[in-house]
């Protein structure tokens, strides 16, 4: 059940992760060893229900992938991937809540007999300050807690991938993953634009494949809401990189992606205009207008916003405006 993440770097690692072939790559090149050794990937199965409830699905661009360990065990073991974009003290905690719903969602379906599945929680990091958090869980509690109180307080620590701090040539892996994982890294880098043909320029030994072609448009789609690049810089930027490969492929992919971004720079235009001319009528007939429906009116698609206005005319009272038919 997959959740509409408005976060477009939460998109870009949902869509990449969500790759078993990058999963695997993570495995063998940015695990620790002492945990990938122990990890049957022919056994590597994504996991399409999350366990996380509705509660949680602001706080999580999770992707859970289910494996078996190499001693044949008969013990379930998850992978939890997690995307931070910031650096977030109670990252732990989510974490935690995400196993504990995981286990009682997995009793309440008769899953469960005797051992709780492992969990293995992962944070892939690459946002523009540096994490200064620990990973242990118990660190939550601070530094002073007496050591007969320890025993009682919950223990895991997570895996951590920090971007930010790793080399570019330290970025191993099938040519997926490096793209995400420079692409990532690169986003809030001041020599961004520098950066970008070099790792667009990466996908001309992808593109005789299907999977190359379609993670292009995945990466284009990433630039074009994520960048912190002026629109028309970028869309220049992008167009001159692609077309410096040669390649036909390239050069189709580059047209196409200015005209996307131009139809849907006008369709961004639109809907702003539709959502101030909204808001200015809702306060004319109805003012003062609460901070949650004007909320409501900002988080609204363009075909919302104009059924809205419309019904204002013939409306007496505000909750007229936004009753559900």
């Amino acid at each position: 059940m997959p959740k509409q993440l408005k976060n477009p770097h939460d998109k870009f690692f949902r869509e990449t992760w969500s790759r078993k072939e990058v999963v695997e790559d993570f495995i063998d090149h940015y695990l620790p060893e002492s945990i990938a050794g122990h990890l049957d990937k022919s056994t590597l199965k994504i996991e399409k229900d999350t366990f996380i409830d509705k509660d949680l699905t602001d706080h999580f661009s999770d992707i859970i992938y289910s494996l078996q360990l190499t001693n044949k065990t008969p013990c379930q073991l998850y992978l939890l991937f997690d995307h931070k974009s910031y650096p977030d003290i109670f990252a732990r905690l989510q974490l935690l809540r995400y196993m504990t719903q995981n286990w009682d969602q997995q009793l309440k379906a008769g899953k469960i007999k005797k051992t709780l599945p492992l969990v293995i929680p992962v944070i892939i990091y690459h946002g523009k300050d540096d994490w200064r958090y620990e990973f242990e869980f118990h660190d939550l509690f601070g530094k002073e807690v007496p050591e007969e109180i320890k025993p009682y307080i919950p223990g895991f620590r997570h895996v951590m991938c920090d971007l930010t701090h790793l080399p570019d040539d330290e970025i191993r892996g099938r040519l997926i993953i490096k793209v995400a994982f420079l692409l990532l890294k690169s986003i809030f880098s001041p020599d961004f634009e520098q950066r970008l043909p070099g790792i667009l320029g990466l996908f001309n030994d992808m593109l005789d494949t299907r999977t190359g072609l379609e993670y292009l448009h995945t990466v284009l789609r990433y630039l074009g809401s994520a960048a912190e690049v002026d629109r028309d810089k970028l869309s220049a930027v992008v167009h001159k990189a692609l077309l410096q490969t040669g390649d036909s492929i390239m050069v189709t992919a580059a047209e196409q992606w200015r005209q996307e971004g131009r139809q849907e720079g006008r369709q961004e235009g639109r809907q702003e205009g539709e959502l101030r001319i909204l808001l200015n009528l809702l306060q004319i007939k109805f003012s003062p207008v609460s901070d949650s429906l004007i909320k409501k009116v900002e988080n609204a698609n363009s075909e919302e916003l104009i059924h809205w206005s419309e019904r204002i005319l013939s409306a007496n009272t505000i909750d007229d405006v936004f009753i559900e038919e």
